[in-house]
């Protein structure tokens, strides 16, 4: 029996808002999608502090069609304080005062399996599952999410992981891009004067987190091997983490984090894009759908992938160009190619590029909304 589509959602975050981390901007890009769907949405998060002055709305490039409520409870992290005790309290904290503040009945959507379990008994508690613990914490988030009434998985791999623990409300919704910021992107030549890199280098550029299971090391040293023909660009990173790279890395661009606005423009100063995630983390492995392939796609661009299951998900040979994970030469071997040959890059980028479009945010959100409301 179709029920009729809740009209009011909560967006219900544990999370520092603005971020330069990729999960910021699939929060407000699914507030807007649900939004521009005709819902009264509302996201609510933790009073945190932060060093982006932006807010949520000119930092990600989306409408103000949303509210933003926050919840005011103990910043243990923003005081420097991230033994896990500090962090468990916290949430704990979180999650008893946005219910004592009380959250609009309807939906409750979150990336929390401790918020899905909190709101299961009052609201429709939508859980949208990134990645899948193993062991005893496996177990209890099975525990967790067992009431809700939709899981939204971003990948097969999660959603295996998801089904292992007897979930069965399921949804396969990979992650997505936004179409408008990708019309009047920047020409390379005008990214390139903007990010201060040179004109006539072929350029290799990566996109997003510098942690290590992003496989992020493997290009690191592919760059070098790919001196002085190709100069590798990375987008990303903190100051601290950048320091230490700059100086063993010297010929590499470490250009920081920029905001996510910026991405199509950032993306087009680049002739090839690479994402060397590690088959040594599960998670990258299995479960990621990296935010950064869909523009990656939408930008026009040959890509160049670590050859993982995760990633096959939504690129292929037709797409993109599969190299060997975790190995430098390979990387940089897979890199030359495309850059030897052109057309054959071309060719690949536009499929890249046509095939992307299924992928938008509003069309995520229309697929949620669409099973959500036949789910029992």
């Amino acid at each position: 029996m179709i029920r009729s589509e809740p009209q009011v959602i909560s967006y219900v975050a544990i999370a520092r808002m603005p971020t330069e981390k990729a999960h910021g901007a699939s929060i407000a890009h699914m507030c807007a999608s649900f939004a521009a769907l005709g819902k009264q949405v509302e996201l609510v998060i933790p009073e945190r502090r932060n060093e982006i002055t932006e807010d949520i709305f000119s930092y990600y490039g989306v409408p103000r069609t949303f509210s933003v409520r926050t919840i005011r409870v103990p910043d243990f992290v923003g005081r420097g304080l991230t033994h896990p005790v500090f962090f468990f309290l916290q949430r704990l904290l979180f999650i008893r005062a946005a219910k004592r503040a009380g959250i609009m009945p309807g939906v409750v959507y979150t990336r929390e399996p401790e918020i899905a379990a909190a709101f299961s008994s009052t609201h429709r508690a939508v859980y949208e599952a990134h990645r899948w613990p193993r062991g005893i914490a496996g177990w209890l988030t099975g525990r967790l999410i067992r009431h809700t009434t939709l899981v939204v998985c971003n990948s097969r791999g999660t959603e295996a992981a998801v089904r292992s623990s007897g979930v069965t409300c399921t949804l396969v919704a990979p992650n997505g891009f936004d179409p408008v910021a990708f019309q009047h992107a920047e020409s390379k030549e005008q990214a390139r004067i903007r990010l201060g890199l040179p004109q006539n280098a072929k350029i290799a550029l990566y996109v997003g987190s510098l942690e290590t299971h992003k496989g992020v090391k493997t290009l690191y040293i592919a760059g070098q091997l790919l001196q002085p023909d190709v100069t590798t660009v990375v987008i990303g990173g903190d100051e601290q983490t950048l320091h230490k790279l700059k100086a063993r890395f010297p010929d590499i661009y470490f250009l920081g984090s920029r905001p996510y606005r910026e991405l199509a423009n950032n993306l087009s100063a680049a002739d090839v894009l690479i994402l060397p995630n590690t088959k040594k983390d599960e998670e990258s492995a299995r479960f990621t759908s990296p935010i950064k392939a869909f523009g990656y796609m939408a930008a026009r661009r040959p890509i160049v992938t670590s050859d993982l299951p995760s990633l096959r998900e939504v690129l292929d040979e037709e797409s993109a160009y599969f190299v060997r994970s975790d190995d430098p030469a390979a990387l940089a071997k897979g890199i030359r190619a495309v850059l030897v040959d052109a057309t054959a890059g071309d060719a690949r980028a536009t499929r890249a590029q046509e095939r992307v479009y299924g992928y938008t945010w509003a069309a995520r959100a229309m697929r949620i909304m669409q099973v959500l409301d036949t789910a029992p």
